[in-house]
């Protein structure tokens, strides 16, 4: 019974940490748009929205989620202070911005894949 009171006691005073409010835990967990200082990085997330806005967030969804992810990342690694990695993220997301931009102006088909006029 000692022993299990000496592993006991250790485990649950471990239980006693403070922990932060959600939504403070980190870096990641600042507000982007007050740490985005970097003008091509904002420039790039308001061309983003408006392609998502328009035709490229009908036309290409799965495109559209994918540089929403690559976007989140640019700005946690900027807000983070990480400038190898925040400069590398911001080229990925600029090429997937302008991958979007690209599909959105591509001319649309006529006859869809089953042979219909669209």
């Amino acid at each position: 019974m000692i022993r299990l009171a000496t592993l006991a006691a250790p485990l649950l005073l471990g239980a006693c940490t403070i922990w932060p409010p959600a939504g403070t835990g980190g870096w990641a967990e600042h507000d982007p748009a007050a740490t985005a200082a970097d003008a091509r990085l904002v420039a790039a997330q308001q061309r983003f929205v408006q392609l998502a806005a328009g035709e490229a967030g009908q036309r290409a969804p799965a495109a559209v989620v994918e540089t929403r992810v690559l976007m989140v990342r640019a700005l946690r690694s900027s807000a983070a202070a990480l400038k190898p990695a925040a400069q590398t993220d911001l080229v990925a997301f600029e090429e997937a911005v302008s991958a979007l931009a690209e599909e959105s102006a591509a001319p649309k088909p006529l006859v869809d894949g089953k042979g219909r006029m669209s």
